[in-house]
This record gives C-alpha cells, sequence and structure tokens, in this order.
C-alpha cells in the first residue's frame, strides 16, 4: 500500500506533545521581522521599479508577478503558476538574500552560507530597494537593512525569503511593467 506522507493539524500537536517541545515563544523572544503599521505601508516610489522580479534560479526558473488591484506578488515556476492548497500562491514582501557559497567537496551539493554578511533587495508594493543583511549569531536570526543602516520594515502578509548565490546578483532582473 502506498505510504501517505504529509502533515496535519492534529499529527503536529500529537508530536509536539509525544516529543515534549513547546509550543509558545519564551517571553525574551523578540521576533523575526519588524512590521510597518497598515496604515502606513512601506512603499519605495523612488526605488526600484518591480512589477515583475526574476530572482535567477535555473531549475525551476521562477518569477514574481505584482498585481496592484491586491498589492501582491503570484509566484510562477516552471512556465506557469505556482500552485498551493490554497491557489496560486501570493506574497506581500519578496527578500532576494544573497550569500557566499562553495561546494561540498567533493560533491555537487551547496554549503550556502547564511552567516557571513552580505547584500540583498526587498520587494514590496511594486518597487524594490537594495539592502543589507546579517545574522545574529550562529542561531539567531537574519536582520534585514537598508542601505542607510535602518532595519526594514515589512508589509504586513506574507514573505518570500530567495537564498541565492552572491555571484548570481547580476543574474536578477526587476521589470516595471508586465512583459509578455
Amino acid at each position: 500500500t502506498p505510504h501517505n506522507a504529509y502533515a496535519s493539524g492534529p499529527k503536529l500537536r500529537q508530536a509536539i506533545e509525544a516529543s515534549g517541545y513547546a509550543d509558545a515563544y519564551p517571553e525574551s523572544y523578540e521576533g523575526h521581522y519588524t512590521f510597518a503599521p497598515e496604515s502606513a505601508p512601506v512603499c519605495f516610489e523612488d526605488g526600484i521599479a518591480a512589477a515583475k522580479v526574476v530572482p535567477g534560479y535555473q531549475l525551476s526558473n521562477p518569477w514574481f508577478e505584482y498585481h496592484p488591484e491586491d498589492g501582491l506578488y503570484y509566484r510562477y515556476q516552471y512556465g506557469g503558476p505556482h500552485m498551493g492548497d490554497e491557489g496560486q500562491i501570493a506574497v506581500k514582501n519578496i527578500i532576494f538574500q544573497y550569500c557566499l557559497w562553495k561546494y561540498y567537496k567533493p560533491t555537487e551539493y551547496l554549503d550556502i552560507d547564511v552567516h557571513t554578511p552580505a547584500t540583498g533587495y526587498y520587494f514590496t508594493n511594486g518597487h524594490g530597494i537594495l539592502i543589507r543583511w546579517e545574522k545574529d549569531g550562529a542561531y539567531g536570526v537574519t536582520k534585514y537593512y537598508d542601505m542607510d543602516g535602518q532595519e526594514i520594515k515589512l508589509n504586513p502578509g506574507k514573505t518570500w525569503v530567495c537564498i541565492l548565490p552572491n555571484d548570481r546578483m547580476d543574474k536578477a532582473e526587476f521589470y516595471g511593467e508586465q512583459t509578455e
């Protein structure tokens, strides 16, 4: 018989209880991201025009298209919409996080360095900016900053972080208007 490998809320709850894992953040937890208030959303009108953004992954060839009617970026891959359980995947914010990398010798597997600070891009509401990122320790959170050193604020909603090799930064594409 085929084996069903999936998770559900009740199965996850059962595994958490059986393993003794905590199911709440400790009081000292300060959060991973900083969010803008809904009444004052982040807009980069003078930034990079980004109605379509292409991270430059070679295998699935994904891209995101901004829909101004709902303010979300819709994800595509393999030439068509990237579908999830609730329809096409759509997010409010996109971060391209460029990282140093090398191969695990003697394999073709990538060793991606998510600890050494580097640069990237942040896209929201059809525009983007150049950013830098750093991680506060091996088990710490990654923080994202604008080029003036201020922590960026994300607009409330889903965020998609693309981890990308730093030597492929020039492979990213941004379009001010949708292209065919």
